[in-house]
């Protein structure tokens, strides 16, 4: 039994190891490890020994990560590499679609269809209120039929989106999913698929229909937010862009107005109450009549205030309902006022500023992270071009071959996708080939071109 109870005899854990710490600190490891018994050279054998094994661990532990990391970046890159080959070679489409003529006729027609829009939802408000109008005299007949034209219109612009956005996919083919801007191509492909299911609707019309195809063209409109991808448009993106980052701001400073809004809300409708409660049935009638308009209950002192300090109702026509309930209610409200127009609105419309201007240096930077794509892009298709017109595998080009390979249509078309239309293959070759070798390494190939 005393020997049971000796130090050497206790188990050592070697599950409460302290596996969580990838630097490899072991200042986390309890001393019960290694035990406290036995000589101090079979203790620092037995501290070895363990510090051996929880390296081993965290060596393998650290191999199989990095190992699970490359074999998914590899996936990624094998997936990009695939998605971006060209397989049915659209070379027509491709040029068009990269001509300033292709994307001034988007644009236009991105402008045309909001400005069609906005006229049918002009008239349709007309038409209702004349509507309206007439079934209050008594007619109950419903004169209003849409006009024709906006239908064949509707159909115009939706098979010209769609037009476009196959002229891109074509064009593009797998890149179109894997590019820089797949966000934007993701976003038409949705576009264009609310554009079919309207086109069916259209030409299957039903009155059961007439809401969705409404809906439809609201999400129609927001085609417009497209223009951020013009470039030479550049206050235009900036602004769109600064509206659109500022939206979780906005939420938060609309937060913090309910918040000071409730608080003095709260304070107003105690006061009024007893007010109203005390008040004489005739000669405080129009005041209890003027108040029940703007502090009726909770929602509607709410909407007061916020109108308060936007400009929505005069902040003296409230205040002088304040002074006739109490005056100490009156100096409150201009507490309000203070907190709010002075402090609050100001502090976040700064921080909109700030947003709008660190935008602007967030598309400075997009745009150099931008070059710096498409300079990968051409150094990429340089480096396959360049295996492409090395057909003999050397990893040099000869006179001939390169001349040979110019011959081919693919080659030529590669060529004018980094914006290069060689017409003289022999000049040209004599143009990068700098040091007179009269062959061509990839290094020369590159920075020639």
């Amino acid at each position: 039994d005393d020997e049971a109870d000796t130090p050497r005899s206790r188990p050592v854990s070697f599950f409460s190891r302290n596996l969580s710490d990838h630097n490899g600190s072991r200042q986390g490891m309890p001393i019960s490890l290694w035990g406290t018994a036995g000589s101090p050279e079979e203790r620092r054998g037995r501290r070895l020994s363990v510090e051996r094994e929880y390296d081993k661990t965290l060596s393998r532990y650290r191999s199989r990560s990095y190992e699970i990391t490359n074999r998914f970046s590899d996936s990624i890159d094998s997936f990009r590499e695939s998605a971006t080959k060209r397989r049915l070679n659209c070379n027509l489409f491709y040029q068009v679609v990269n001509t300033k003529r292709f994307n001034f006729v988007v644009f236009t027609l991105i402008i045309a269809n909001a400005a069609l829009i906005g006229y049918e939802a002009h008239i349709n408000m007309l038409e209702s209120l004349d509507e309206f109008n007439s079934h209050r005299h008594g007619n109950h007949e419903n004169s209003y039929e849409r006009p024709s034209w906006l239908a064949v219109a509707d159909v115009m612009f939706n098979i010209g989106f769609i037009v476009e956005f196959g002229f891109r996919l074509l064009a593009h083919e797998g890149h179109f999913c894997v590019a820089q801007e797949w966000r934007w191509n993701m976003f038409d492909a949705f576009m264009v698929g609310s554009s079919l299911v309207e086109i069916v609707l259209l030409i299957s019309f039903n009155v059961g229909y007439i809401r969705v195809l409404r809906v439809l063209r609201v999400a129609r409109s927001f085609r417009m937010i497209h223009l951020l991808k013009f470039t030479h448009l550049r206050n235009l993106r900036l602004m769109l862009r600064a509206v659109i980052g500022s939206a979780i701001p906005l939420l938060w400073a609309g937060v913090i107005l309910m918040i000071v809004m409730f608080l003095f809300g709260v304070v107003f409708l105690n006061g009024i109450a007893q007010f109203v409660v005390d008040a004489d049935s005739t000669t405080d009638a129009l005041d209890v009549d003027l108040l029940v308009v703007f502090f009726c209950d909770l929602p509607q002192t709410l909407l007061t205030l916020f109108m308060s300090i936007t400009g929505g109702v005069s902040w003296w026509d409230v205040i002088q309902l304040l002074i006739n309930v109490w005056p100490g209610y009156a100096f409150v409200f201009v507490v309000y006022i203070m907190v709010t127009v002075l402090a609050a609105l100001n502090i976040i419309t700064g921080i909109f500023v700030n947003d709008a201007v660190q935008m602007a240096r967030m598309d400075n930077e997009w745009k150099v992270q931008r070059d710096m794509e498409e300079n990968k892009f051409h150094l990429q298709k340089l480096k396959e071009l360049f295996r492409e017109i090395d057909t003999s595998s050397t990893g040099t080009i000869s006179l001939e071959e390169f001349t040979t390979q110019m011959e081919r249509e693919e080659v030529r078309f590669l060529f004018s996708m980094i914006g290069l239309d060689v017409s003289d293959a022999v000049a040209f070759f004599k143009l990068l080939d700098v040091d007179g070798s009269v062959s061509l390494e990839i290094d020369e190939f590159v920075m020639g071109c």
